[in-house]
């Protein structure tokens, strides 16, 4: 079969954001779709695309310099470049000779010899950047950290240049797993596989050399993987022992688990989920933890009043964004989103906002969190819902870069609905 092809619909998933890349290296690739000499080729060359994919079309284009070529020829050559420079065991020859067979499917113009040639060099010689571009940030970050020049440039308006560069190189940079401790079984972990964080009281990263699920620890759920800023926001909205809680949104399951802890297995956990296969697999696992806290129910925004009311103590909504903050663990969503969706989204997230809102009680309080680092998500939607809603005031909030701690960027407001 002509793995080019299959890489291309896989690389168009992850553009439509139909797939994870995540999903793809762990369980898409397999022997029932490619032969099983093509795996782990397939797999070293979407890692190199997804990470390296604003570069490596920087490259071909300035190889190619004056040459025109549409979005489907340049996603082959990415492909073919990415399958001869970064996979272990490739053959040279056919993905040659299958590139030229796509181009010809797809009736493109392309000289042949000429893109063979390119290939030829490319392979062993990354381009170097042009002296001018010393003088350009946003274009050498965009080519250094393969990032879409306008996220670099949104970025750097909003933070400045310095925290432009600090976020930006640290989303490419590997960390250690973050762990947080079962505070209800353990109170301190003392194993040399696991190093203490300063983060929060139950905070350490894994440093172990066998598979973290071998641990005993995690086998008895007395430790779950939880990103360092996720375990500060949670310190930070100061939660208190028996609380009535309502989560609203796509929430991973360590979150809940944590939300849970914090209760002290007390009080009650709800959580709307609006896509029901995220709602089945954090039953799955929360359910491992045998909280009576829990409840976890499918429902969009707009029908989560058929399974609440205005009782609670707190409301913890994160609508759907941009994920700008999650590029470190999801490096694809470089790829499928582009400024075009903004305004729409903006709307979407004051709309589940204002709803959610609805039910929290008076002297409750209001939690918005959104993985992002664009104003525009976080605090102008706030702005406009208080100026909007005299009934809230703003208890505080911030805005964590992915360097603080080494994990996730997020930004959370805490709201606190004024008494009756």
């Amino acid at each position: 079969m002509n793995i080019l092809n299959y890489c291309y619909d896989l690389l168009n998933k992850l553009k439509s954001g139909e797939i994870s890349f995540s999903h793809v290296i762990n369980k898409k690739v397999d022997v029932l779709e490619v032969d099983t000499n093509s795996i782990d080729p397939i797999k070293d060359a979407l890692k190199a695309i997804v990470n390296r994919y604003y570069f490596l079309a920087w490259e071909i284009k300035h190889y190619l310099k004056g040459i025109a070529i549409n979005e489907s020829e340049l996603d082959y050559l990415i492909i073919s470049l990415a399958f001869l420079r970064y996979s272990r065991n490739g053959d040279s020859l056919k993905i040659e000779s299958q590139l030229i067979e796509s181009l010809n499917a797809l009736e493109s113009k392309l000289d042949h010899n000429t893109v063979i040639k390119m290939l030829q060099e490319l392979k062993s010689n990354v381009t170097s950047f042009p002296e001018v571009f010393n003088e350009n940030f946003s274009k050498k970050i965009s080519l250094n950290y393969s990032y879409p020049e306008w996220l670099v440039n949104m970025i750097r308006k909003h933070f400045g240049t310095r925290n432009a560069f600090k976020t930006i190189s640290s989303s490419r940079k590997s960390i250690p797993i973050s762990i947080c401790s079962n505070e209800l079984l353990v109170d301190k972990i003392e194993h040399p596989s696991f190093k203490k964080s300063d983060t929060t009281p139950n905070s350490y990263f894994y440093i172990g050399k066998k598979k973290l699920y071998e641990e005993e620890l995690f086998i008895n759920k007395k430790i779950f993987v939880l990103d360092q800023t996720e375990q500060k926001v949670l310190e930070s909205l100061k939660i208190i022992q028996g609380e009535k809680i309502v989560a609203i949104g796509n929430f991973e399951p360590s979150f809940l688990i944590e939300l849970c802890i914090k209760i002290q297995d007390l009080g009650k956990v709800k959580v709307a989920i609006p896509d029901y296969a995220n709602m089945m697999m954090v039953r799955k696992i929360v359910s491992k933890y045998k909280f009576r806290c829990f409840e976890a129910f499918e429902s969009p925004i707009n029908l989560v009043c058929t399974h609440c009311d205005n009782s609670n103590d707190r409301v913890i909504v994160m609508p759907k964004n941009s994920e700008f903050g999650l590029i470190r663990k999801k490096p694809e969503i470089l790829l499928s989103f582009n400024r075009e969706q903004f305004d729409v989204l903006i709307q979407e997230q004051y709309d589940t906002l204002k709803e959610a809102s609805n039910f929290v009680k008076y002297d409750g309080e209001l939690d918005y969190i959104v993985p992002t680092l664009n104003k525009k998500e976080s605090f102008v939607v706030v702005r406009r819902f208080l100026e909007e809603h005299k009934k809230f005031g703003l208890i505080s909030e911030q805005l964590i870069f992915p360097f603080e701690y080494g994990g996730e960027g997020i930004y959370f407001a805490r709201i606190r609905k004024l008494g009756n």
